[in-house]
Parts: structure tokens; C-alpha cells; sequence
């Protein structure tokens, strides 16, 4: 019984290292795309100067893995949800 013990805490601490593993490389990824949108929308409210009473912006983070960038003009509306 001892040795089945001993293989089931082996598993349990390779699934929780390799858990881990996956959580650290997916958040480092979401933050780069949270640091290249934060710069689009820059990009874009430059570009847009004039016409910013026409156009609206907004970067929003939520949480972790929850941010958004919308882009509304008039009668149209994009947003990316990520």
C-alpha cells in the first residue's frame, strides 16, 4: 500500500508542476498582449486626433485574463474580449 502511496504523490506533484508551468507561460503571454494592446490603443488615439469626437477608445482590464479594447464610432461598435 505504501508504494501505491508513493506513485499517487509522485503524479500529483508532476500534474501540479506541470499546472503551474502552464499557468506562468499563459499569463506571461496574455500580459505581453495586454502591453501590445495598451500601445495600440496610444496608436490609434494619435492617429485619430481630429476625429476623436467621432471616435471612442477605451483599454479595460478586468481581472487576469479579462481585458478588453473597444473601438466605437457613431453607429458601429468593436470590441475584442479577450
Amino acid at each position: 500500500m505504501m508504494k501505491r502511496e508513493t506513485e499517487i504523490l509522485k503524479l500529483l506533484k508532476e500534474k501540479s508542476a506541470t499546472k503551474q508551468l502552464i499557468y506562468n507561460n499563459t499569463k506571461e503571454a496574455f500580459d505581453e498582449l495586454v502591453v501590445c494592446l495598451k500601445a495600440k490603443e496610444k496608436s490609434l488615439t494619435n492617429l485619430l486626433k481630429n476625429e476623436l469626437n467621432n471616435v471612442e477608445l477605451e483599454f479595460k482590464s478586468n481581472g487576469t485574463f479579462d481585458v478588453q479594447l473597444k473601438v466605437c464610432r457613431r453607429y458601429s461598435f468593436i470590441s475584442y474580449a479577450l
